[in-house]
Parts: structure tokens; sequence; C-alpha cells
């Protein structure tokens, strides 16, 4: 610090020097641990929102993402597709293998239905031996596509001991001209999803069906 005195006439500059080191080095320390915290808060809210078997999306961060993306796509007039996939008699592997098999299965499930997907899709385990993936911007048309898609991936899944085959639901959500993503929705398109997905059961599982596309916001056909 510098300051001009004058001391008799004579123009005088007072220079006082402080020794900053010690406080620079617990700045720094303290900049270090703040970015440590950071990082680790979004490596534990990334934990938190993923299913500790599979490292897909688990059920609670999946509604999340899924009521975002109902709304963007309500927001840019686009359409929102969604899967529910359940493992076709999956009750017996963990019988006759063990859960050790079981949970080998689902982790190899998982990795088929991530492969399958396109970059923009959410893949979630839902539950148990059930899988639910959001695909934003996919019409029913295509829904059907990326569903066929993972449904032969799981299907073609190698070294497992027991061979296994899924059943899927879709369903379609259009925004319509004047909607607004109203309350529930989701929750509406997941029970279409699942209402396919039980026809695709009892119509001998190992396949795909749609529940139909919506035209307006706010009524789900079945």
């Amino acid at each position: 610090m510098l300051s001009p005195l004058n001391e008799g006439g004579a123009p005088v500059i007072l220079c006082a020097v402080r020794d900053i080191t010690e406080r620079g080095a617990l700045e720094e320390q303290l900049m270090r641990r703040t970015k440590e915290l950071e990082t680790l808060h979004v490596q534990l809210t990334e934990l938190a929102s993923r299913d500790p078997l599979t490292s897909l999306h688990n059920r609670r961060s999946f509604g999340e993402q899924l009521e975002w993306l109902l709304r963007n796509a309500c927001r840019r007039r686009e359409s929102l597709s969604l899967l529910m996939i359940d493992l076709d008699r999956f009750k017996r592997v963990n019988d006759r293998f063990g859960h050790a098999e079981g949970d080998r299965t689902l982790r190899a499930v998982s990795e088929a239905i991530a492969g399958a997907c396109r970059q923009n899709d959410v893949a979630a385990r839902y539950g148990g031996e059930e899988f639910a993936v959001a695909l934003p911007d996919t019409d029913a048309a295509g829904s059907l596509l990326v569903a066929e898609n993972v449904r032969h991936a799981i299907e073609d899944i190698a070294g497992l001991r027991e061979r296994i085959t899924a059943s899927i639901g879709a369903a379609t959500w259009v925004c319509g001209e004047d909607a607004a993503v109203p309350p529930q929705t989701a929750d509406e398109l997941i029970a279409q999803a699942d209402r396919a997905l039980y026809r695709a059961k009892a119509e001998g599982r190992n396949c795909v069906r749609h529940g139909g596309a919506q035209a307006a916001a706010g009524h789900l056909s079945v």
C-alpha cells in the first residue's frame, strides 16, 4: 500500500508491506475444497438418480425426466413416446439359478436396452424386471422401430444361463395446437403404455404392442 505524504514541505511516500502468502494459500485451499464439494455434490446427485444394479435411471429420476420431456415436447410441438418393457418369465431365472444369475441377467438386459437406444433417449429400471424408455421427438411409428430394436437386442443376449425375452408396450403423446401439459399426463402416458404391455403379455409375449397416439393433450386413447 502506497500513501503520499508531505513531511516539512518535502514529498514523502509511505510504503506499507504486508505478507499475504498465508492468506493466499488459505484462499486457494478454500477454493479447491469448494470445487471438490461441488464435484461431490454432482456425483451424489447422479448416484441418487441411478439404479445401483444396472446404472440406468431409477424410477424417481425417470418420472422427473418424463415430466420435463413432456413439457419440452409441448413447447416444441413435438411428439413423445414411451416404452414399458417387462422381461418374460424372469422369476424362473431366479428360481432355477439363484439371484446372482438374476442380477447378471438384469445387468445384461440393461446394457442391451442402452445399446439399442438413441443418444437422447432416457432409459430406466422402473422396478424389478421392468424397464422404461422415454423417446423424445418420436411418433408412434418411430416408437415401434425402437421397440423392435430393443426387443431383438434383449432376445439376442448371449452368455446367459437361460435365454431371455421381453414384452413391450408403447404409447405416444402428441401435443395439440393450443395444449399445455395437464396434470397427470405423465401418469396417463405410463398407464397407456402399461395397458399395451399387458396386451403384449396376453398375446404371446416377446412382442410389441402400441396403445395408440394422443391426438390432443389431456385425453389419451387406448
